[in-house]
């Protein structure tokens, strides 16, 4: 009979770890969802993290750059899309600009060939200073260690910039920025403004675009 009472006990206890597991389980899923979904990244770490280095033998990236385990960013598919122009790949992340809270943004990769991306695309909300958005290079980058060369400045109220950026152990980059208001003024009532920030890999293509 005693016997009988302490494999009882055994199962009960055995029942009661198996539920405590169950219940603990969703719990740490849940845990980990919610820090995917609110993670975030300033942007000069972002567009670092997507420059190839500077000892690469050509400015190509590695389509599975940001897709580690610990990425902020939350990609549409594993792999890049094809395209009429080439692939690109997609995804949305919580970027900081100018030391100001995180901003749900999108961003791609795009590149002529499998072989790798060469362009990175990033739309996300400007930032305020003084009740005027502040997009100038150095401001979304928080002033940190990077060579930045304004190329051109064209356009008023919000112009487009053009830049050449070097960052430390990077390939050279040329960043264009606008504002896009969404076809009216992007100080009108209603209005939702978003910064289109294109990173260029490739001195040539960035030209066309200048031009």
């Amino acid at each position: 009979m005693l016997k009988t009472n302490q494999i009882k006990k055994k199962e009960m206890k055995s029942q009661l770890l198996s539920v405590k597991n169950l219940l603990i389980f969703p719990i740490l899923m849940l845990c980990t969802f919610v820090n995917a979904q609110t993670k975030s990244i300033e942007l000069y770490d972002l567009i670092k993290m997507f420059v190839p280095d500077s000892a690469k033998a050509s400015a190509i990236g590695d389509w599975k750059t940001g897709s580690n385990a610990g990425s902020p960013i939350n990609w549409t598919s594993t792999s890049p899309r094809k395209t009429p122009i080439g692939y690109i790949k997609e995804g949305n992340v919580n970027i900081s600009l100018a030391g100001q809270k995180p901003e749900k943004s999108s961003i791609s990769i795009d590149g002529k060939t499998l072989t790798g991306y060469a362009e990175i695309n990033i739309s996300t909300t400007p930032p305020m200073e003084k009740e005027d958005y502040s997009y100038k290079l150095e401001n979304l980058l928080n002033k940190k260690s990077a060579k930045i060369n304004l190329i051109k400045e064209d356009g008023f109220g919000n112009p487009m910039y053009y830049y050449q950026l070097n960052l430390p152990g990077k390939k050279p980059m040329w960043v264009i920025l606008m504002i896009d208001s969404g076809g009216g003024s992007a100080s009108s009532e209603g209005s939702t403004p978003t910064l289109m920030i294109i990173c260029l890999f490739d001195k040539k293509e960035f030209d066309q675009r200048i031009n």
